[in-house]
């Protein structure tokens, strides 16, 4: 039995994970090895592929230290930039980022790793150990596709690295009014400039202000942002009232950084629903070190791009520095 039927039976065709249980189920029933398994699972998760400009679907597999495997498959947004792609690579990072494994032992991808990826890689916990297999190939390391690579470490010698980051012991002094962007290009159905601030949380919009900012203040504290210091995180409020959150995962070259909404928008994939399922976007962002950084355009840029555009609420967070809190104590 092919591994694709093995998955239907099992009821698991649409799931971006498979626990290690699930794995060696699967394995028995399909009667594969690991090699086969990872190949054919490959191509399962090119299917998830949204590729609306490339038309060329990649799908990838990472297998974590925890023998659980994670699917991902790259993303593009029609009308938008091409820099705000979901590589397939970064899918599979963010999927094992919200899932809480600690590492990656081996990536199996449909096709060569670009240098965008390799870059963004170099941030995972031993990381040149990283095994690459592309399929059709011999297997590699990440070490050697991508030799005297420069990350983190490079610059904060005792930096953790991506998935054994420490979510921040953030303390957030204030916050400014959460404000409401307008996003529809006709500017009669833009909400009047008096109704752009969310008071006392109580908007027509948003009766539970405080629960989203819950979220948006704890998706921007599980940020990987060790070089930036530039803390974010995206909120996604469905109709069905569940609280879908991404966190910025940094690149060290900060170009392949993924923003909040990207890792938002994987979760929301992996929790089985679609964009039409949202209606209200919370990005929250700060920093402790007075960055001037902020992913607030290419947010609307890529909200702008589909059918269905949401409420995006901005909140800038006033995060107080560890020198300011050492100071207090």
């Amino acid at each position: 039995m092919a591994v694709r039927q093995v998955l239907t039976k099992m009821g698991l065709q649409s799931s971006w994970r498979i626990a290690a249980a699930e794995v060696a189920a699967i394995k028995e029933l399909a009667n594969v090895d690991e090699k086969t398994l990872l190949e054919q699972l490959v191509e399962h998760a090119s299917t998830f592929s949204q590729s609306p400009v490339s038309q060329f679907k990649v799908g990838a597999v990472g297998v974590g230290d925890s023998g659980d495997l994670y699917l991902g498959a790259n993303i593009e947004f029609k009308g938008c930039s091409l820099a705000q792609s979901i590589h397939g690579e970064q899918c599979v990072i963010s999927n094992a980022f919200l899932a809480g494994e600690k590492r990656l032992r081996k990536l199996v991808v449909s096709a060569s790793p670009c240098g965008h990826c390799r870059q963004f890689m170099t941030e995972l916990p031993h990381a040149d150990d990283l095994i690459i297999d592309v399929m059709g190939n011999e297997p590699t390391t990440l070490g050697a596709l991508l030799p005297s690579n420069f990350k983190t470490t490079d610059v904060i010698p005792d930096a953790k690295p991506l998935l054994q980051h420490q979510k921040e012991d953030m303390v957030v002094s204030a916050t400014t009014p959460p404000s409401l962007i307008p996003l529809l290009s006709n500017d009669s159905e833009k909400e009047d400039e008096n109704d752009n601030v969310v008071e006392n949380g109580q908007h027509s919009l948003m009766n539970d202000m405080d629960v989203m900012l819950v979220y948006a203040v704890l998706s921007a504290a599980t940020s990987y942002s060790p070089l930036s210091r530039c803390f974010s995180g995206v909120v996604l409020k469905t109709k069905t009232d569940k609280y879908i959150t991404g966190s910025v995962i940094e690149s060290a070259a900060f170009n392949p950084t993924l923003p909040p909404l990207q890792v938002a928008y994987v979760n929301l994939l992996i929790s089985g629903l679609a964009w039409e399922d949202v209606t209200h976007v919370v990005l929250s962002e700060g920093t402790d070190n007075h960055s001037p950084a902020s992913v607030l355009a290419p947010t609307c840029d890529i909200l702008k791009t589909f059918d269905v555009v949401p409420s995006l609420i901005h909140v800038t967070l006033d995060i107080v520095s560890d020198k300011e809190k050492s100071s207090e104590n």
